[in-house]
């Protein structure tokens, strides 16, 4: 009877055991593939990280080309302000000189009045 007693504690001791080994086999695979998934994240964070690197400076260019863009717009804004100020000058100018021409002539017509009126 002890020997009976022994022979069914060894097979569930032996029962244990092999669970307990399968348990202990299927952790370790679940290690195995978590260390794989852990691989390939961070494969993929350095691929996006490299993806996030290249956008950023992608930004900056961007954002150096829409300075540039500004500073070329506020300089062309500035030129047709000039040449619109220099136009109305001239103008202004081409007026003058309109009536200063107009009033001449007309002083000369009124003089050669007056002379022709003497005679």
């Amino acid at each position: 009877m002890i020997t009976n007693q022994s022979e069914v504690k060894f097979i569930e001791m032996k029962k244990n055991f092999d669970n307990l080994r399968q348990y202990n086999e299927k952790l370790l695979a679940d290690i195995q593939l978590a260390k794989q998934k852990e691989t390939e994240n961070e494969h993929s964070i350095g691929i996006y990280l490299n993806k996030i690197k290249q956008l950023e400076s992608r930004v900056k260019d961007a954002e150096y080309q829409a300075g540039e863009a500004t500073k070329r717009i506020a300089k062309q804004v500035a030129r047709e302000k000039m040449i619109n100020y220099e136009k109305y000058l001239l103008e202004s100018d081409l007026e003058r000189t309109k009536f200063q021409d107009t009033f001449s002539r007309y002083l000369l017509e009124e003089y050669r009045a007056e002379k022709s009126n003497k005679n």
